[in-house]
C-alpha cells in the first residue's frame, strides 16, 4: 500500500501523559507551542485512578513536516512527561 502524502498545514491532536504532581509540565508544554507560534492552549484531561498520572490535550496546526517531527520530541523532553501521543 502506498503511503499517503501529508499536505501542510495539517491539524493534529497531541496528548501528554505526565506525573500528576508536576504542575510545571503545563507551563513548559505551553512554552513549546508558543515557540512554534501555535496559539492553542492545553486542556486538562483525566487523572489516573491512583492520582499518579494526568493528561493534557490540544489540537494544533502543524505548519510543516519539521514542526510535526520536532514538537513531539520537544514535549517528550520536558521533565515529568512520561509519554506524548
Amino acid at each position: 500500500m502506498a503511503e499517503q502524502e501529508l499536505k501542510f498545514p495539517v491539524r493534529c491532536a497531541l496528548r501528554i501523559i505526565y506525573d500528576g504532581d508536576d504542575e510545571a509540565v503545563l507551563h513548559s508544554a505551553q512554552a513549546v507551542l508558543e515557540e512554534y507560534l501555535m496559539p492553542e492552549k492545553w486542556t486538562p484531561g483525566r487523572t489516573s485512578a491512583g492520582g499518579r498520572y494526568r493528561t493534557l490535550g490540544v489540537m494544533v496546526t502543524m505548519p510543516d513536516r519539521a514542526a510535526l517531527e520536532a514538537v513531539p520530541k520537544r514535549l517528550a523532553a520536558i521533565p515529568g512527561v512520561r509519554m506524548v501521543l
